[in-house]
């Protein structure tokens, strides 16, 4: 497992008046949107910063080069040279990556989401530390 995809909304408390417009966010302040990529090791595989404008982070993935890096498979590359993949799971061998995202993302084969209704104590557990 790769680790977990989300974005970040930050205030643009410097944002010059000109700009102001385009980089409305949810309470009506400026803010700059950073997306990324990390690892349990808070490594950044992917960082994309200074989306403009109100959105969430489906239309954020929409427009990010990830998608474009996702939908080619050219992440495979550095997942070999990182020793990434292949790694195993109880003893079950797994080649490709899997990213931990909310619910609000669309199915890729790669993306991992939440159980939304927790039925059992690990259900729980892994909700927990996904979250």
């Amino acid at each position: 497992m790769l680790g977990s995809l989300d974005s970040s909304h930050t205030i643009w408390k410097n944002c010059p008046k000109a700009w102001t417009g385009s980089y409305q966010g949810r309470e009506n302040n400026p803010d700059i949107v950073l997306e990324g990529i990390l690892d349990y090791h808070l490594f950044f595989w992917h960082a994309s910063y200074g989306y403009a404008g109100i959105l969430n982070d489906k239309t954020i993935f929409d427009v990010s080069p990830c998608q474009k890096c996702l939908l080619e498979d050219s992440f495979k590359d550095k997942e070999l040279s990182f020793g990434v993949t292949p790694f195993s799971i109880a003893g079950e061998q797994f080649n490709k990556i899997f990213i931990l995202v909310d619910g609000i993302y669309m199915n890729f084969s790669c993306f991992m989401k939440g159980i939304k209704i927790h039925l059992t104590r690990s259900e729980t557990r892994f909700m927990t530390w996904q979250e």
